[in-house]
């Protein structure tokens, strides 16, 4: 009887081991393929929503965000969606409570006076390296002038 509690321990031993591997195994490869973040990250963007309906009924309704801060989410949205960050961008809009698409690129192009200028492809480069552009431009004119 004890010879086989141990044969029987040693076989469960070696299925949990077996079954681990296999666990870690399909774990690295799911990372590998890039599955893994994508679950997470659309995961962590249903917890946003689900926390956010309800805040919402807490949250008065002519309550608005400043116009900067749409901006900001904005010229973030617009980066994330030219970069190919589909997951971060899920998880923000999830998360963000800014109207993303109130502005019109054009407007907040003409407010913060950047130009649009064409990637490499012809696509328009996100609004956020005008910003970077012009700021190069001001240091060098400025260091221009001492």
């Amino acid at each position: 009887k004890k010879q086989n509690t141990i044969q029987l321990n040693s076989k469960l031993y070696e299925i949990m081991a077996s079954s681990e591997e296999l666990r870690s195994a399909v774990r690295e490869s799911l990372e590998a393929q890039g599955v893994l973040s994508e679950v997470r990250a659309r995961l962590r963007a249903e917890i946003f929503r689900l926390v956010d309906a309800g805040a919402e009924e807490s949250v008065p309704k002519d309550l608005e965000m400043p116009t900067e801060t749409v901006v900001v989410s904005e010229l973030f949205r617009e980066f994330l969606t030219f970069a190919g960050y589909t997951q971060t961008l899920s998880v923000f809009e999830a998360e963000s409570s800014a109207d993303i698409g109130k502005l019109s690129r054009e407007l907040i192009a003409a407010d913060l006076g950047v130009t649009q200028s064409p990637a490499s492809d012809g696509e328009a480069l996100p609004l956020i390296y005008g910003l970077i552009e012009a700021l190069k431009c001001a240091r060098r004119e400025r260091i221009k002038s001492l």
